[in-house]
């Protein structure tokens, strides 16, 4: 009877146990996903060192940047292919040298990520 219970009770671990999703380094290996339901990671930081307001001006001209990282995104746009993957995204400002701004669009950064 108690070899039954640990057969029955093992049985039933391995049955519900799920294996982790693989994490792969983003810039590593083939430029393709090739892996089902993998995680991408910036694990070397190299987006971090990305992230910020970045502004360029020559007079009074003037452009600025501001880039964000979104982690852990889920990309299912190749079906069957799923996966997850960091990318980075931003907005920017552009004022010309007369001092009118051409395109503003800094306010849109928090609804530029993809969810």
């Amino acid at each position: 009877m108690k070899n039954l219970f640990i057969l029955l009770f093992s049985t039933l671990s391995a049955v519900s146990c799920k294996a982790q999703n693989p994490i792969i380094a983003l810039f590593e290996g083939s430029k393709s996903p090739r892996t089902m339901n993998a995680y991408y990671k910036d694990t070397y930081g190299d987006f971090d060192r990305l992230v910020g307001t970045w502004k360029y001006s020559n007079g009074t001209e003037e452009f600025t940047i501001i880039l964000k990282k979104k982690e852990m995104n889920l990309y299912n746009e190749s079906l069957p292919m799923v996966y997850y993957t960091d990318y980075l995204y931003g907005e920017f400002k552009y004022i010309d040298n007369t001092g009118t701004t051409l395109i503003n669009t800094l306010a849109n950064i928090d609804n530029a990520a993809i969810e």
